[in-house]
């Protein structure tokens, strides 16, 4: 909790930045290079997400041990990601994955593919630009109302420690209207409650012989709502609370009090193959707008979801902003 407040109070000062500021670009990478860049997001000593060229959420390694390859979920199709939806008032309803094509390096594997949030619909076009600690994912596609940047961060002051020091990733969704007509467009993040899971620790499935990370135990989301923030606070109270995988976590937007529509899920339908995800695109490809439901049948990695919904007019420009936070204090691996 101490390292969610924290983070709010850096938060109210983050909403102030220029967003119509040109961020610095030290290099570019087109589509031909993607699929193995990522850069590391996160405050100094606090662990780092990573998103990747392609606009993949990847590489969580948030909770004090190294986590190249761990996606913060049981199964890399369930990777925390982004979704867009657009909708033209004349019945053209169309959503996809905030993501550049799939690697041909994920297509491998018994089941077809090891890529993440693998078989959600892509943007056709991606590139990266990075000058760290800012990252742009462009991405794009001829038959998509809408272009958008990703514009990511985290808190770097040469010099200040304290203020580089803060467990945050800062989440800008830059979308343009490429139409003559007004749109109502929505997007939202998603991810697991991975608390206690932090990728070291895997059982071996019987029916695939693969790894599945384990460590999560009756965890929780639940909706909070401040003066300045909406979104999903996410904990534990079952899983070991002297471990080095416990803490807290919380996916949140700073677009309240605008008149913009936020919904959320603190869970989705935990029953059958993959259903979860399904539940998921279908709440969310529908109109925009998460119901959240409860259901019966607990697990003990629910997912959550969090949407802001807002109008464009023709050939406008709006930018929407979440944030990642975290607090994960046990560092038994710094010790003697």
């Amino acid at each position: 909790m101490k390292g969610y407040l924290i983070a709010l109070f850096f938060l109210a000062a983050l909403v102030g930045y220029s967003q119509n500021k040109e961020w610095p670009v030290l290099k570019h990478y087109d589509e031909a290079f993607l699929g193995r860049i990522a850069m590391p997001v996160g405050g100094v000593g606090t662990g780092t997400i990573s998103l990747g060229g392609n606009g993949q959420w990847k590489d969580v390694e948030i909770m004090n041990k190294p986590g190249k390859g761990y996606y913060g979920a049981t199964t890399p199709k369930q990777a925390p990601c982004f979704m867009i939806f657009t909708d033209d008032g004349a019945g053209s309803k169309i959503s996809k994955a905030l993501m550049g094509p799939t690697p041909i390096s994920d297509y491998e594997g018994m089941e077809g593919s090891v890529g993440p949030n693998h078989g959600l619909p892509r943007f056709k076009s991606a590139s990266f630009d990075v000058a760290y600690p800012f990252a742009i994912v462009n991405l794009d596609d001829a038959g998509f109302p809408v272009s958008v940047r990703a514009k990511v961060f985290n808190p770097l002051i040469p010099g200040d420690p304290e203020s580089s020091g803060i467990p945050v990733a800062v989440i800008r969704y830059e979308i343009k209207n490429k139409t003559n007509k007004r749109l109502s467009v929505a997007v939202a993040g998603s991810l697991d409650n991975f608390i206690g899971m932090d990728g070291s620790k895997y059982e071996i499935s019987d029916f695939n012989k693969m790894l599945y990370p384990i460590g999560t135990k009756k965890n929780k989301n639940v909706f909070r709502k401040t003066g300045s923030l909406s979104g999903i606070f996410m904990s534990s109270d079952s899983v070991d609370k002297n471990s080095d995988a416990w803490g807290t976590m919380a996916l949140t937007t700073s677009e309240v009090n605008k008149g913009y529509n936020i919904s959320y899920r603190t869970e989705l339908d935990p029953k059958g193959w993959n259903v979860n995800m399904n539940d998921l695109w279908d709440d969310f490809s529908d109109d925009g707008i998460f119901n959240d439901t409860t259901f019966q049948k607990k697990i003990d990695n629910p997912r959550s979801a969090l949407s802001v919904k807002v109008n464009l007019g023709p050939n406008e420009t709006k930018e929407l902003q979440f944030f990642l936070t975290w607090d994960f204090p046990n560092r038994k691996d710094w010790l003697d």
